[in-house]
């Protein structure tokens, strides 16, 4: 079993990023929690490709998911996102991809760096929903949310939080939420 491992701490977000399945994929190799063996629940999914042209690419199917709001009578669910997620994932994702640079490729040029984020209108922040009060929150107002920056591979080293927090504050403004997490703080 291949497992790749990288820690990311970002206020009360902690994740570990493990990936137990490679599958071999037309540009490259998968570090996957897919099998074609077993029915992948899409929450849990997290597809990270090595491509052949030295190239990373992170799938996560935890953007967006529907939360019911406990009150009587039933309401339709809300489609939240949890920025910690988002947050914590990118910065993971921007660590490994220093450390693969750095320590295994001997790469110190420049990355050009993405955040997508699909199904995201009228998404709310999970911060701000109150179990069994609803939502205080304002919608996310596009479908999509797309960010592009770049950065060396010593920024991506050293400085992951502030290339994370490029990335992902526009999306945490839009969701009302930047305060809680902007500027990147370490637990």
């Amino acid at each position: 079993m291949s497992v790749i491992r990288c820690t990311s701490i970002i206020g009360s977000y902690t994740e570990r990023l493990t990936v137990p399945n490679r599958i071999t994929r037309a540009d490259g190799h998968a570090f996957t929690t897919y099998s074609p063996t077993y029915e992948t629940y899409e929450p849990s999914l997290v597809d990270l490709v090595v491509r052949e042209d030295g190239g990373l690419r992170l799938t996560c199917g935890r953007g967006t998911f529907p939360w019911q709001k406990q009150s009587y009578p039933p309401s339709d669910p809300a489609p939240v996102v949890v920025p910690a997620v988002v947050l914590g994932l990118t910065h993971t994702f921007l660590a490994l991809a220093g450390q693969l640079g750095d320590e295994h490729a001997a790469y110190q040029g420049q990355w050009r760096l993405g955040l997508r984020v699909d199904r995201m209108r009228n998404v709310l922040a999970a911060d701000k929903m109150s179990p069994g009060m609803g939502w205080y929150a304002h919608p996310y107002s596009r479908d999509d949310y797309v960010r592009v920056t770049s950065a060396s591979t010593g920024q991506l080293v050293e400085t992951p939080r502030e290339i994370a927090e490029r990335l992902v504050a526009p999306l945490l403004r839009g969701l009302d939420v930047a305060d809680t997490y902007i500027p990147v703080k370490p637990n």
